[in-house]
């Protein structure tokens, strides 16, 4: 990842770096991205600087939040829930669209889809067995999340520590 121009003066950027820390220990508990809307994310922003910096005016912050938690939880609820059917229909989607480019590939009872590039001449391990692997992880749009083939370096484990699609696989 290449760094581009810097935000703020060499003497602020440990107070912007603060910010950015805050930043993405929050987002890494929740979507906000992909939750609200450009408008409501300047709401919820004037939120977290209101009492950061103490202004919240005449609003009680824990009495907003006993009014509005449960109306907070249900949006979260109903937003969550509308992220997963769409992920799940495009996952639905790849798999079709998947089948349908590559005769060779194959869709086992349990929905998992494989194609296998290279068959090995061995026993097939079982759950207690430990197996080396490379592998290439990607999501739907292509966006690769983990891939020991760029890290140049395979990955051992015990085939029962990890989910069912690993060791099915």
């Amino acid at each position: 990842m290449s760094s581009g121009p810097m935000p703020y003066d060499e003497d602020k950027m440990p107070i912007y770096a603060l910010g950015l820390n805050i930043g993405m220990q929050i987002s890494q508990q929740t979507d906000f991205k992909n939750l609200l809307e450009e408008s409501e994310m300047e709401i919820l922003l004037s939120g977290f600087s209101d009492v950061i910096k103490g202004e919240t005016g005449t609003a009680n912050p824990m009495e907003v939040l006993q009014k509005y938690g449960p109306a907070v939880n249900e949006l979260l609820r109903t937003r969550m829930e509308g992220i997963m059917e769409k992920v799940k229909k495009d996952g639905e989607e790849y798999i079709t669209g998947f089948l349908d480019c590559n005769d060779e590939a194959e869709k086992t009872d349990s929905g998992m889809v494989y194609y296998c590039m290279k068959e090995g001449d061995g026993a097939s391990p079982t759950v207690d067995d430990e197996v080396e692997v490379h592998y290439h992880g990607t999501l739907t749009d292509g966006t690769v999340f983990d891939s020991s083939v760029d890290r140049d370096a395979t990955i051992k484990f015990k085939l029962g520590q990890v989910i069912k699609g690993w060791q099915e696989g």
